[in-house]
């Protein structure tokens, strides 16, 4: 049977293990890479959307129909109302 050396504290473990019997860490250096790297704060966060008009899954059908009209006009009225406050800084300006 392999056996597979801890790239965090050096000892042999067996070869079917994923996680070192003596440190605990990962046996792939692909996981520990990816986890130094969130440590430090390298790989961004998801991005979470916003719940206002979020369709799931689980919604009832006629909530997910009036979603699926509403979202819609939601995002055109602040869309214009961004460019009227726009237009009225510029020509105040």
């Amino acid at each position: 049977m392999q056996q597979k050396k801890c790239p965090s504290c050096g000892e042999w473990n067996e070869g079917d293990v994923t996680v070192c019997s003596f440190c605990g860490k990962s046996l792939d250096k692909n996981v520990l890479l990816f986890q130094e790297r969130k440590k430090k704060g390298l790989i961004p966060k998801k991005v979470q959307e916003s719940e206002l008009f979020e369709i799931k899954p689980h919604y009832p059908l006629w909530l997910k129909i009036i979603l699926y009209i509403v979202r819609p006009i939601y995002w055109l009225f602040f869309g214009i109302a961004t460019a009227a406050i726009w237009f009225a800084a510029w020509a105040s300006a």
